[in-house]
């Protein structure tokens, strides 16, 4: 199995997934997305990296609201558990990155990307309407901590993370590092890299 890949879908799974046992005892990964924002995304991307790394498909379930990728197996659920995530509710488990994807920058790059690709976002900078900056949200103590211990790897500048009443945030808003994000890390979501795309041409 490349642990490149996997730790982008470790990454995907911090984001926007879940691990849990369903009342019919079934064993269930699932990832959440935008009903239509998500679609090439979860179609082009997520769906064949999970194939590639489990040699599974993912089915599509699509509710008014939003569309969902998931897979019945408790041989990928363990199997994930064994690589550091945890079932049931994330907020409550207070999960963060596995320590094994820091052994490595690479692991380090493609686990961000996943993460950023789900639960980040990218919107035009207050003082400058036609370049864009990236900003992620994270309710989860721990996994805020280990986000800004992989940005602090990569050399990579973030802001602090905000307080308040709503989920606190950390962002890359100067310019020189939003590049080096975007040269490192990238993004696999189209969504979120054509609007950056278009702010620089």
């Amino acid at each position: 199995m490349e642990k490149i890949l996997l730790a982008e879908f470790i990454g995907i799974m911090l984001g926007d997934g879940n691990l849990y046992c369903n009342n019919k005892g079934q064993y269930v990964i699932r990832i959440t997305g935008d009903l239509n924002k998500d679609k090439k995304y979860h179609e082009d991307f997520i769906s064949n990296l999970f194939y590639g790394l489990f040699n599974k498909e993912m089915r599509v379930q699509i509710y008014p609201d939003r569309r969902v990728l998931c897979c019945y197996s408790k041989h990928i659920f363990d199997q994930l558990i064994s690589f550091g995530l945890k079932h049931g509710n994330k907020l409550e488990n207070n999960v963060y990155i596995p320590d094994w994807i820091f052994d490595d920058d690479r692991y380090v790059m493609a686990c961000l990307r996943g993460l950023i690709d789900t639960d980040g976002s990218v919107f035009p900078k207050s003082t400058n309407k036609e370049f864009f900056q990236i900003e992620i949200s994270c309710a989860i103590p721990n996994l805020r901590e280990s986000i800004s211990q992989a940005f602090q790897k990569l050399d990579i500048k973030s802001s602090n993370w905000s307080e308040g009443s709503n989920t606190p945030n950390c962002g890359i808003y100067k310019k020189e590092e939003i590049f080096k994000y975007c040269r490192l890390i990238g993004f696999n979501n189209p969504t979120k890299g054509n609007k950056f795309k278009a702010s620089v041409v």
